[in-house]
């Protein structure tokens, strides 16, 4: 039986003394595409011994160092003698692919300590390697060995001087370096021993592979070494001859492949043609990695009777999974079944929408690097999977980590499905989604040469069937609207990673202006030109909304967000009207003016007065509202006191536990020992990882999490709770309190779409009420410090009931809170309910780990600093509380405490206050950063000109800041009328709740304890990685 290989030259060394010899490998002769020349263990042992002499009277080293040459070229039988003749005379190689810049190559060479470029006389390899040369003079390049070299048999008489090491350590030696592709930056080397090189990888139901693939990558590098080891024959496609439908259909015909391993792109060219798909069906298997393979591809050529399987690798891990060799009965050929290693030492990192990430434990044989403390060793790996509904061990990969659009309103987009499918078009060369820090994405689409003659409007609607398919399968906020689809010719260059995937980064890049229109045109509109009568307009807007927007709405007062219109579609429709409907110059329609709005009526009415130029009574019809909703939502069963006594431990409902605040409330409450038993409301798949998740992300401890909680996964908008008669009824028996902290903090919706909020609170307020103990349940709700700060100055907000429903500040947000509060003042005048009501103002980030969302409104103001290099000076002070102190304040003041009339409003605010132009920007300065301070009108018109000037994703990743710009002009406003010179004259009373709380009367001083800087630390650390 023949040894196993230590090193990768063991495995043509061996197999050359064996007796009966086979063909390894096969490659075409010269210029050919298909006269195939084949190459035993023997002949190829021989090309090797003497390549190597070329190279050691080049690159002579020392037996006892560990030197890496790098190698750059095309995937021929030059590379492929290279890599076996260099490692033989003691060489590591560092793979670069021809695609690189001439700076990554140096970065990569400088990670390695290689000073050496090997390159072959193709126009890419030498343009890379002397380019590099240019660049760093010290970096020394030589030519390749080729067949003219190799085939010279006067090598044969010299001695190769080589002291070969001892196997078991050269075993643990670096082999190969590989590289990642730089889609998302530059590309990162990983370095793989020979002991990894070689561990096994399935190669496919046969003893013929063909194979397209690159072998600078690590999937195409290990299958030829696999299949060597195994006696397989291996035929490499011409890596100088380009490859189309039929010439991969003539290669299939003459090499006659039992396994055929190639890429995505590869499989999308052959099922163009019959030809090609026929001899797809001859093969016992197609194997596709390197990319994602789309399951309409997949699906169309299994249904034609070809046998697709997956293979799932990656560069740092190793061979992950396959659906090679699944049983007959089993469809799942895009599901991959993970090897026993890595399923013995792999953790799965809940993302959301039963999607996890592949995290690799430090344990696992084949790992080739770490990035990660959580836990030590691992690697996070990017990758993104989910699980087969009902194959265990199945998974299917969807995307990575840094593939996802992520929008502005918080919504990650997978983009390759809709890539996938839209790709599948004759028409259609490559397509890009695009949309990042932007509402609604978009797509780029690269036409085919078919489509060459066609206008772009042509091009839209022959693949328009094609995008709708993929909408069909795809969430609200991530459907491509028509607008959106950007067209690009022929001839439009797509960035390209060795494996034909896209380098995503690279594109979003190069068409940036593409990307930038399509954006100013939806946010902007065109001029539009129709004029038309309010009642026209109303039946015009509801024609829209059911033909273009597609949501079904049965008159013109029908609620928008009632029929299920979500942001996407309210942005499409405001583009839409923009693009039609005759606004007068200078009337600026507010980016959300739709749910400002709230049904077709309000909205004709809105823009009517905007083509007119009249106003219409905003605030008044404001405040109606506000009354309104008070009114609908005031109307309680009273509580009946039944025969069960309030227990000394306390059973607390809590919502919002996977938000911030919410998260530090949960931790409080699993470790407080009042508490015996914890009921969180989760929306969503996967509840309890969810919990979990926002417990860890916040760095808190999570030990407690199964033992004492019960997750409901329910929708509490419903009158019924959407519970299982089972769970109300448990709660009616031992409910003591309802933390309700759940509420989207976003000051762009107006009040109607708040109004699902207010039926949740509703709810629960009736939960509490319905309890069967002698006492309703608490009722603890979390409001704002702004239902009253549109109050006239100078005024000091007592902790009582609110006055007048018009010092609420005039957003949806606040409004919607001061609605909520005299709902609940009716609720304990009418109905008996125990209720408390805990205005909180400012939270920040935590006093441990200074963990504060950098999407929130002051550190976006603070992050405005990079671009505009300067910083408003507000004429105001600032009273800041930690999340976890306020999490500890409300625990103590809420559930601790028994409720009496006297506290039944609280304000909570941190009573160390400071003043935000002479203390915080002097502290910020302190910390390091570099700004400015100019009148808060002039750092708003920066800002507005900034955006103004890059209205493109460019300007959203930079500056997030212009996303809330219409927010900060109205703050700006009113802080001017409130100012007198000193300072804001809205101050809140806080004598009660710290007389309550030795928390809030102990709270810290963020500034003197250096939160501040902490905060800004962590910012620093995230935006410079942006």
């Amino acid at each position: 039986m023949r040894p196993s290989p230590l090193v990768l030259d063991d495995i043509v060394k061996s197999l050359a003394h064996k007796g009966e010899q086979v063909p390894l490998v096969g490659y075409p002769k010269d210029d050919s595409v298909m006269d195939f020349e084949l190459y035993t263990a023997r002949h190829l042992n021989l090309l090797i011994e003497r390549a190597a002499k070329y190279y050691q009277r080049l690159l002579p080293i020392e037996a006892t160092s560990e030197p890496i040459v790098a190698l750059v070229g095309p995937s021929d039988l030059d590379y492929l003698i290279a890599k076996f003749a260099l490692s033989r005379i003691g060489f590591g190689i560092l793979l670069l692919s021809t695609r690189l810049t001439p700076e990554a190559c140096l970065k990569l060479m400088k990670e390695n300590d290689c000073r050496t470029v090997i390159q072959a006389p193709s126009r890419l390899a030498l343009n890379l390697g002397d380019r590099a040369h240019d660049l760093d003079s010290s970096v020394s390049v030589y030519k390749i060995a080729t067949r003219d070299i190799y085939r010279d048999a006067s090598w044969d008489s010299q001695v190769l001087d080589w002291s070969e090491l001892d196997a078991e350590s050269a075993s643990q030696r670096t082999a190969i370096v590989y590289h990642s592709s730089g889609s998302t930056g530059l590309p990162k080397s990983i370095a793989t021993t020979h002991c990894k090189l070689l561990a096994p990888i399935p190669t496919g139901n046969g003893t013929t592979v063909l194979t397209s693939s690159p072998l600078c990558h690590a999937f195409a590098s290990k299958l030829t070494i696999n299949c060597m080891m195994v006696e397989k024959c291996m035929y490499l496609t011409n890596a100088n001859m380009p490859l189309t439908a039929q010439t991969l259909a003539e290669i299939c015909r003459v090499v006659q492949p039992q396994v055929f391993l190639t890429v995505p792109y590869v499989l999308k060219l052959m099922a163009e043609t019959d030809d090609g798909v026929s001899e797809l069906i001859k093969c016992r298997s197609v194997v596709s990695s390197g990319s994602q393979l789309s399951d309409e591809l997949g699906d169309k050529l299994v249904e034609a009777g070809v046998n697709i399987e997956v293979l799932f690798a990656g560069t740092e891990p190793g061979m992950v999974g396959s659906s090679i060799n699944r049983p007959s009965d089993d469809n799942a050929w895009n599901y991959f079944r993970l090897v026993p290693a890595v399923q013995q030492n792999v953790q799965y990192k809940p993302l959301g929408n039963n999607t996890f990430e592949l995290v690799y434990l430090s344990t696992l044989p084949t790992l080739n690097m770490f990035n990660s403390d959580d836990p030590p060793g691992s690697f996070h790996s990017s990758d993104i999977v989910t699980p087969h509904p009902t194959i265990p061990n199945a998974w299917k990969y969807v995307g990575r980590i840094d593939d996802r659009i992520s929008l502005s309103t918080g919504e990650k987009v997978l983009p390759l499905p809709m890539e996938g499918r839209v790709r599948q078009e004759a028409f259609v060369r490559e397509a890009v989604v695009f949309g990042i820090d932007r509402s609604v994405p978009g797509l780029l689409v690269f036409k085919a040469d078919a489509a060459r003659e066609m206008s772009d409007e042509q091009f839209i609607s022959a693949i328009w069937s094609a995008i709708k398919a993929a909408n069909a399968k795809t969430e609200a906020f991530g459907r491509i609207g028509r607008e959106m689809v950007v067209c690009l010719p022929v001839d439009a260059q797509v960035p390209m990673a060795d494996k034909e995937s896209i380098i995503r980064s690279k594109v979003y890049n190069m068409y940036e202006q593409q990307i930038q229109g399509a954006y100013h045109k939806l946010e902007y509109g065109s001029q539009g030109g129709l004029q038309l009568s309010l009642p026209e307009l109303e039946r015009f807007i509801l024609k829209l909304v059911h033909e273009q927007i597609s949501v079904n709405i049965s008159d013109a007062e029908t609620e928008f967000h009632q029929a299920g219109m979500d942001s996407l579609q309210a942005i499409r429709l405001r583009g839409l009207i923009l693009r039609k409907v005759a606004v007068k110059a200078g009337k600026k329609l507010s980016q959300n003016v739709v749910f400002e709005s709230g049904n077709v009526k309000r909205l004709a009415v809105k823009i009517h007065c905007s083509g007119n130029n009249e106003q219409e009574d905003e605030a008044e019809d404001g405040i109606s509202l506000m009354r309104n909703l008070i009114s609908e939502f005031s109307t309680f069963s009273p509580h009946t006191p039944g025969s069960r006594h309030m227990s000394s431990a306390s059973v607390v409902l809590l919502t919002g536990a996977t938000g911030s605040l919410g998260a530090h409330l949960l931790s409080e409450l699993l470790s407080s020992t009042t508490v015996s038993e914890v009921f969180c409301i989760v929306r969503g798949s996967e509840p309890l990882l969810r919990l979990h998740h926002a417990l860890k992300s916040r760095s808190l401890p999570q030990n407690r999490l199964r033992h004492k909680v019960k997750v409901i996964n329910s929708n509490i908008s419903l009158s019924n709770l959407d519970m299982d008669d089972a769970i109300v009824s448990v709660l009616k028996h031992k409910l003591t309190h309802v933390i309700h902290a759940a509420w989207p903090v976003n000051f762009q919706l107006g009040l109607r779409a708040f109004k699902p909020q207010l039926q949740i609170l509703h709810s629960l307020l009736q939960l509490c009420l319905s309890v069967t103990s002698s006492q309703p349940a608490k009722f603890i709700f979390c409001s704002s410090i702004s239902v009253a700060l549109a109050t006239a100055p100078p005024a000091c907000i007592p902790e009582t009931a609110m006055v007048d429903i018009k010092q609420a500040q005039a957003t949806g947000y606040a409004r919607s809170k001061l609605v909520s509060e005299r709902i609940l003042e009716v609720a304990m005048a009418s109905a008996g309910a125990r209720v408390q009501v805990l205005r909180i103002g400012q939270v920040v980030g935590d006093t441990r780990h200074g963990l504060w969302n950098d999407s929130e409104a002051w550190p976006l103001v603070i992050r405005s600093a990079l671009t505009l290099k300067t910083l408003p000076a507000f004429d105001m002070m600032c009273s800041w509380l930690p999340v976890d102190v306020l999490a500890k304040t409300i625990l103590e003041v809420g559930v601790e405490q028994d409720c009496n009339r006297e506290n039944s409003f609280l304000n909570i605010e941190n009573p160390c206050r400071f003043h935000w132009t002479r203390d915080l920007l002097a502290e910020l300065k302190k910390k390091g950063l570099e700004f400015k301070t100019e009148d808060s009108q002039i750092w708003l018109r920066r800002l507005t000109e900034y955006q103004n000037k890059t209205p493109d994703e460019s300007a959203v990743q930079q500056n997030p800041a212009v996303k809330l710009s219409e927010y900060f002009e109205q703050f700006v406003d009113n802080l001017d009328r409130e100012s007198t010179g000193d300072c804001r004259k809205v101050t809140f009373d806080t004598t009660k709740a710290r007389k309550c709380s030795e928390h809030l009367q102990n709270a810290p001083d963020v500034l003197a304890t250096g939160l501040v800087g902490k905060f800004l630390k962590k910012w620093m650390a995230e935006w410079q990685q942006k």
